[in-house]
């Protein structure tokens, strides 16, 4: 579902692609909890993308150690060879909630 020439943008602003993206959720030993997804909007652009935007509070293992981060991102979705393909992310943190 990610395009090769992913643009992912970062919580620090940095731009990395498609491998930074993937090795952020497949490190060894991590688990994430169910996912829940907040204040989603969906916004079509045309025939062929649209861009979905939401919160969550990502939570899990990683190192051994739990975590909990609490973040607002957009997907833009793109129709590629007929297939949906997410070719740009941009992540923001959020101040957590506790």
């Amino acid at each position: 579902m990610v395009a090769d020439d992913l643009v992912f943008i970062e919580v620090t602003g940095k731009r990395t692609g498609k491998k930074s993206f993937i090795d952020g959720w497949t490190a060894p030993g991590d688990r994430y909890d169910p996912v829940v997804l907040v204040d989603r909007i969906v916004i079509p652009l045309d025939h062929d993308a649209f861009m979905v935007s939401a919160e969550t509070t990502l939570t899990g293992m990683s190192d051994g150690k739990s975590f909990s981060s609490v973040f607002r991102f957009t997907d833009t979705f793109k129709r590629v060879k007929g297939e949906w393909r997410v070719v740009h992310i941009q992540v923001t943190r959020l101040p957590r909630r506790d």
